[in-house]
C-alpha cells in the first residue's frame, strides 16, 4: 500500500460527504523547529498580497486556538477565498443534485457486480463490524463507496468536518461579516471523480479498503505534521504513488491547481486583500501545485 487516500481526504477532497517542494521555496528546512513556521504563505507582487493556508477538511479542538500568525491574517483580510463556499445555499443544492446524478450507478446495477469477489467480501466485513448494512453501499459508483467508508473511518479516528480548518474559518468569515469567495464549482470538484472510469475507482476503494486498518496512525501522523509545520513529513505521507493512480492524481491535484491558481492570481490582480484556505496538498505537492505556478507567474512567494 502506497497511496494514503485517506490522507487525500484530509488534504483535499471537498464535496459529498459535508464534505508543498513548495513553490520552489528553497529555504523551507525540514529540521525547522516544531511552530516555528505554519503551512502559510504570503504570495505578493508589488503592492498587492494575499495571504494563502494549506488546510486540513477534518480536524478535532486540539488545532484550536490557531497560531497568532493565522489569526493576525485572517483577521486583517476582507475576504475569505476557500475551494468552494458551502456555506451557500445554491452550491449546496447543486452539490446535492451532481452527487445523485454521478455518484449512483445505472439502476438495476449493483456495486457487487463491479467490484471483484474479494473486494466485496471486504467491504461486507468492514460494514459488519461498522454494524452498517452493507446493501447501504450497493448502489454507489466505487469512488463514492470510497469517500464514504473514509469519512467514516476518519471521523471514528477522532476528527470531524466541522472542526476542520476551513469549516471554522468560514463560520468565523460569516460572524465576522467577511465576503465569502469560492475558487470551484460544484460541477469541477465533483468531475475529479465522476468523468473517470468505474475500474480506476475501483482501486481508490481497494487502496481505502487497505488503509482503514491504519486510519489512527495516519490521522496522528498528519495532525502532529500539520501543528508543527512539518513540510517534509506531509510530503513524505503524500508522495508515494503507483502509475497506474496517477490519472486520478493529475485530475485531483496538478488540474485542479490551476484553475485555484487562476482564482488567486485575479484576485491578486484586483488588489483583493484575501486569505486563502485549500486543502495542504495543493500547497506541497511537486508537480505544479499552486504556490510555484503563482511563483512561475512572478510573484514573490513567502513562507510564515
Amino acid at each position: 500500500m502506497k497511496k494514503n487516500s485517506l490522507l487525500y481526504l484530509f488534504l483535499s477532497v471537498f464535496i459529498v460527504l459535508g464534505f508543498i517542494a513548495c513553490a520552489g521555496s528553497k529555504q523551507d528546512k525540514s529540521d525547522d523547529p516544531c511552530g516555528k513556521k505554519h503551512f502559510l504563505w504570503k504570495v505578493s507582487k508589488g503592492s498587492s498580497s494575499v495571504w494563502v493556508l494549506g488546510s486540513i477538511h477534518m480536524a478535532d479542538s486540539s488545532f484550536y486556538p490557531l497560531p497568532t500568525v493565522l489569526d493576525s491574517a485572517f483577521n486583517a483580510a476582507e475576504a475569505l477565498v476557500v475551494e468552494m463556499d458551502i456555506t451557500d445555499d445554491s452550491v449546496n443544492t447543486q452539490t446535492a443534485k451532481l452527487v445523485v446524478k454521478e455518484g449512483f450507478l445505472p439502476e438495476g446495477s449493483s456495486l457487487q457486480n463491479v467490484v471483484s469477489e474479494s473486494t466485496w467480501l471486504r467491504l461486507e466485513t468492514l460494514a459488519k463490524q461498522w454494524n452498517v448494512p452493507v446493501e447501504t453501499f450497493a448502489v454507489f459508483r466505487p469512488w463514492m463507496v470510497a469517500m464514504q467508508i473514509s469519512s467514516i473511518a476518519i471521523q471514528k479516528a477522532g476528527v470531524l468536518p466541522e472542526l476542520g480548518v476551513d469549516y471554522v474559518l468560514l463560520d468565523r468569515a460569516a460572524t465576522a461579516g467577511k465576503a465569502i469567495i469560492g475558487l470551484e464549482t460544484p460541477a469541477e470538484q465533483i468531475q475529479v471523480f465522476s468523468e473517470v472510469s468505474d475500474s480506476l475507482g475501483v482501486i481508490y476503494l481497494e487502496k481505502t479498503l487497505d488503509e482503514v486498518a491504519v486510519v489512527d496512525s495516519m490521522v496522528s501522523d498528519f495532525a502532529e505534521a500539520w501543528k508543527c509545520g512539518n513540510i517534509s513529513q506531509l510530503q513524505g505521507l503524500l508522495d508515494s504513488e503507483t502509475a497506474g493512480e496517477k490519472p486520478y492524481e493529475k485530475r485531483l491535484y496538478n488540474d485542479r491547481n490551476k484553475v485555484m491558481a487562476r482564482g488567486i492570481d485575479s484576485l491578486l490582480m484586483q488588489g483583493t486583500k484575501a486569505f486563502v484556505v485549500v486543502g495542504a496538498a495543493h500547497l506541497i505537492k511537486e508537480d505544479d501545485n499552486i504556490l510555484k505556478i503563482l511563483e512561475n507567474k512572478g510573484y514573490v512567494i513567502e513562507r510564515y
